[in-house]
């Protein structure tokens, strides 16, 4: 019979992880430069922080050239060098001036950890990269999918506030559900149990945010930049998300295929099972 296991993955065929993550990140970059500032919510920067005003329009620059160099494929590795080093200080922040920093660490860890899943997708070394590497991208994007669940239940108040008025039934029970799909996409990228599937289903539900909650502001008031830098890392939590979906499938279908190139070339290689069995622990689903 034909294997027909591929055809769930078929939009990771057309590198579409990278290329909303790219878009993200340009749009994010230019929202926070047009605003001439770090975006609040996101971005918690403090006031006292010296030169910056040259530090949040160099950040902004350096966002939108990373993003601009994950559209191409010769430049992409780089970009992500530089989009998770844009990311890396805003945990940090987020610790120092939040009472309860932990949505704003899980959203940047995702973003970074999609950038890094690019990288480590396009190396051309993908399948002689230990199993580690993507078993620990899908355990720690877990986690901050769990985090993002949590937060929309301990913080159901603000959480409804953000569901428009227009959506049929309660708005309360929107908040709870989808914190229930974001806690279950969480526990099966931390169980290897459906972990590809998972972040198949959670990509719908972030462009499905973006599209409900943050563009029809984004129409109503196109000048406030705040509200397109809000749609945007939404759309970048679904690039990351997405991207790591496109890493393990990757990873699984070159430690799949590595045996058989290594024993046509006649090298030592491992095992057909033994392959198959290390794609499959790092990337199941």
């Amino acid at each position: 019979m034909p294997d027909d296991r591929p055809a769930m993955n078929w939009l990771s065929s057309e590198d579409l992880g990278r290329w909303i993550l790219g878009l993200a990140a340009l749009g994010f970059g230019a929202a926070a430069w047009l605003q001439g500032d770090f975006t609040l919510y996101w971005q918690p920067v403090p006031d006292y922080i010296p030169y910056r005003a040259v530090l949040a329009f160099t950040w902004a620059g350096l966002c939108m050239a990373s993003g601009a160099g994950l559209l191409h494929p010769k430049t992409a590795r780089p970009a992500t060098l530089v989009l998770v080093g844009l990311c890396l200080p805003f945990p940090v922040f987020h610790t120092m001036m939040r009472p309860w920093p932990w949505l704003g660490i899980a959203e940047w860890s995702a973003i970074a950890l999609g950038a890094a899943a690019v990288r480590a997708r396009l190396s051309p070394r993908l399948a002689a990269q230990r199993a580690t590497w993507p078993i620990a991208a899908r355990c720690a994007l877990g986690l901050c999918c769990v985090v993002f669940g949590l937060s929309h239940f301990l913080f159901l108040a603000s959480t409804v506030q953000m569901i428009p008025a227009w959506m049929p039934g309660d708005a309360a029970f929107w908040a709870l559900s989808t914190g229930v799909v974001h806690v279950a996409v969480g526990i099966a990228l931390l169980s290897g149990r459906g972990a590809v599937a998972a972040t198949r289903v959670a990509g719908p539900m972030y462009l499905a945010f973006a599209a409900i909650i943050w563009l029809p502001g984004c129409l109503l008031h196109p000048e406030q930049w705040l509200r397109w830098a809000g749609n945007a890392i939404t759309l970048a939590v679904l690039g990351g998300v997405w991207s790591v979906g496109d890493y393990l499938v990757a990873f699984a279908r070159a430690t799949r295929s590595a045996p058989a190139s290594s024993s046509a070339r006649g090298h030592a290689a491992p095992s057909s099972a033994e392959g198959a069995g290390q794609g499959k622990a790092a990337a199941s689903g």
